[in-house]
């Protein structure tokens, strides 16, 4: 069979299994399409429907809150109208449910009754609250007109109130006086019963250590005792007492014959201080049981004082309260009314019946008081023979007969309020457990939706996954097929092909010639080959060794006199033949390159001589380099130097450099920063050898061995990397 016939063949094969796969294809894409179709336009409408179904039920349910709170009819009347068209919403919303799932089920008779009551019972509220305010303002503007009543009243006996109180503080003064006096004689017996109690206890003492305390003691009693004063302008009954308590003090302290230096003494066994001791103890106690008596004495005479004055003083106080104690009870009224006007506060302020019944319970209370008050008020007046008087006390008596009156009012009315909020709060109660059942609904709903959603994507799952596994094996049968028929087509048609692969491996070879043509040309001309490996296009190195040497006329006239120039480039942002990229690739895996620029010195044998990189100084520094290679002619450096002033032509251009990650061309005996170039956005660090840009980890020779490292970030004059997982920073030794 021809070769034509064979590939003819072999096309129709693959085209009717690749029809096949297409037939595959299209039916699960169809019937996957289908499934698609059903859960976009109506389990997800649905699914939608049904989360802005809850959404607005809440927001129906946050507006009835509104109304149910409403505080005039203005905002009755706006809250009505946002309930019903939060309603009106609602029921479009349900009725396209019901368009997408016919069995959803659900109706809003629940929220329209709720909107019935809750503004019938606001409205109803209101009213129950004008009127509640109303009586209320009726029983304060009742209640003070009683008030100025009893306080004209008041204002009348003032009079007899102030000459009674006045003989009363006269006797009140004078009681006082003598308690105070009384209280500062018992004050004093206390404290002469206390010393004497200290002198036994010095008695009781064992060990001279303890009379330390004793002492003090007898000193905060004799202080407290001179700090007793009488009040000005009455007898000091007290100064015998003061001067006897003195005498005490040096009786017990004085050294040598005080009472506790002669106990001192007995306790260190001096025998003979016994005597002295009980003679001073004596000296003490005489003084202490003498006083003690006197003050017995003054405090019976002073109780007497303290009775006649109490029975003054009785005296001025029912002269005060006569007749009837007109003063005092219009007092007690004036206190009841200020009563009943917190009571009437707490009426308001009742949260329930049984809070307002206790309100109206005590109100009840305070007015039948206030009201036997008045008639005992009226009573005094008439034994006063006050006629004028009694028409304010007639006044005050209507007063809290429309007080009374009022409260009654003002209780109703607040019960009336209290169970128009109670039946608000039952309403708002009723309605949050119906939007708490549709909530519950609403999420069984989209809890089944998800579950059929799930149904729909693992049916399509799997109607992929078939499809695949028929279209693998469709085309794997395809694929077998075709490889027999490809292999004996391929055999025959394989010795036609040799010749052409002959003729690109000749092609291809011939292009890597370039280094034995450059060694040819070195031997004929002597002079040294220098491979030039760079990345010409992104190596900030490269860059700066051809501008600063390799472009330069000095670095021309001496490799016009003694090398012979190869350029092996790797650009990023060009692209090369595929053979030019193979020749590279070969030459820097011969010499093993590592890092950009690197410069590879051969002689005409194709022997390395010698290797280096970019260096700072220009022609003169790369040059000088060179020449230490052995075979590398020494241009005439007078010559190179000094031609510069002198006009010339421009210079030809040097060779165009593919630049490679820095090799290291020495031996370095540690990592050193050798320079940082590029944009402040995209900078190069070279660190021995090798050219790092942010984030690039490669491996940089160190003596004998090789160290990856990370290049983390490049400052302005040092570099933060990362060694085999260690953080440290490389900085410029110059900058």
């Amino acid at each position: 069979m021809k070769i034509s016939h064979r590939l003819v063949a072999l096309a129709a094969f693959t085209s009717a299994g690749l029809l096949a796969v297409a037939a595959v294809g299209f039916f699960a894409v169809t019937s996957i399409q289908s499934d698609l179709r059903g859960l976009t336009m109506h389990a997800t409408p649905l699914q939608n429907k049904t989360y802005e179904m809850q959404e607005r039920t809440e927001r129906a349910l946050g507006t009835l809150l509104k109304l149910s709170l409403a505080t005039d009819r203005a905002e009755v009347e706006k809250s009505v109208a946002a309930v019903d068209t939060e309603l009106r919403q609602l029921d479009t919303l349900l009725a396209q449910i019901r368009e997408l799932d016919p069995k959803a089920g659900g109706d809003l008779s629940e929220f329209k009754s709720a909107r019935e009551q809750i503004a019938t019972t606001a409205n109803k509220r209101l009213a129950d609250d004008a009127a509640y305010r109303s009586e209320t303002e009726s029983a304060r503007t009742a209640l003070k007109q009683a008030e100025d009543a009893i306080r004209a009243t008041r204002t009348a006996v003032a009079g007899i109130e102030t000459d009674a109180a006045r003989a009363a503080d006269q006797a009140q003064d004078a009681s006082r006086g003598l308690g105070s006096t009384m209280k500062l004689v018992l004050s004093a017996q206390g404290k002469l019963k206390e010393l004497a109690i200290l002198v036994s206890e010095t008695d009781a003492v064992s060990n001279r250590f303890r009379i330390g305390p004793l002492r003090e003691r007898v000193k905060a009693q004799v202080d407290s005792v001179q700090r007793l004063e009488v009040e000005a302008g009455r007898e000091d009954v007290l100064k015998e007492v003061r001067a006897a308590v003195s005498a005490m003090f040096e009786a017990f302290n004085k050294d040598g014959t005080g009472l506790f230096a002669l106990r001192a003494e007995v306790l260190s066994g001096k025998k003979e201080s016994e005597e002295a001791y009980q003679k001073q103890r004596r000296a003490i106690l005489g003084p202490i049981e003498e006083l003690s008596q006197k003050l017995g004495s003054m405090s019976d005479s002073l109780e007497v004082s303290v009775v006649k004055q109490r029975q003054s003083l009785d005296a001025a106080l029912r002269f005060r309260n006569e007749p009837g104690g007109v003063v005092a009870v219009s007092d007690a009224i004036s206190l009841d009314m200020k009563e009943m006007t917190g009571q009437i506060r707490l009426l308001m302020l009742a949260a329930n019946d049984a809070e307002a019944n206790a309100a109206a319970t005590g109100l009840k209370q305070l007015n039948d008081r206030m009201s036997n008050n008045v008639e005992h008020l009226r009573g005094g007046l008439v034994k006063m023979n006050k006629p004028a008087l009694m028409n304010n006390v007639v006044a005050a008596a209507a007063a809290l007969r429309s007080v009374a009156q009022s409260i009654g009012k003002v209780s109703e009315t607040k019960k009336r309020l209290l169970a128009s909020e109670v039946a608000l709060a039952s309403a708002m109660e009723k309605l949050k457990s119906v939007a708490a059942q549709r909530a519950s609904t609403g999420a069984t709903q989209v809890r089944s939706m998800n579950e059929r959603q799930q149904e729909i994507t693992a049916a399509v799952d799997a109607r992929v996954r078939n499809s695949l596994l028929l279209i693998l094996a469709i085309s794997g049968a395809i694929i077998a097929a075709s490889i027999v028929l490809s292999v004996r087509t391929v055999h025959v048609i394989t010795a036609r092909l040799n010749q052409a692969v002959d003729v690109a491996e000749a092609v291809s070879r011939g292009r890597l010639t370039d280094v034995p043509a450059a060694l040819r040309k070195a031997r004929a001309e002597n002079k040294v080959v220098m491979l030039d490996f760079t990345g010409s296009d992104w190596c900030g190195w490269c860059m700066r060794l051809k501008s600063e040497v390799f472009d330069q006329p000095q670095f021309a006239r001496f490799s016009q006199a003694s090398l012979i120039l190869v350029e092996v480039d790797f650009p990023r942002h060009k692209a090369l033949a595929p053979v030019e990229q193979a020749a590279n690739m070969a030459l820097s895996r011969q010499f093993k390159i590592e890092g950009y620029p690197s410069i590879v010195v051969l002689n005409a044998a194709g022997k390395e001589l010698g290797r280096t990189g970019y260096l700072p100084g220009g022609p003169r520094a790369f040059i000088a380099e060179l020449e230490k290679m052995p075979g590398v002619k020494h241009g005439d450096a007078a010559t190179v130097a000094d031609a510069a002033p002198e006009p010339e032509p421009p210079p030809r251009k040097a060779p165009d450099f593919v630049p490679i990650a820095p090799a290291a061309p020495a031996h370095y005996g540690e990592l050193a920063l050798k320079g940082i170039s590029g944009t402040k956005d995209r900078r190069m660090a070279l660190i021995n050898n090798q050219t790092f840009m942010t984030g690039e980890t490669a491996k940089v020779k160190v003596q004998d061995s090789r160290l990856e490292i990370t290049c983390k970030e490049i400052r302005d004059y040092s570099v933060l990397i990362s060694v085999e997982g260690k953080t440290q920073e490389l900085k410029m030794t110059q900058h």
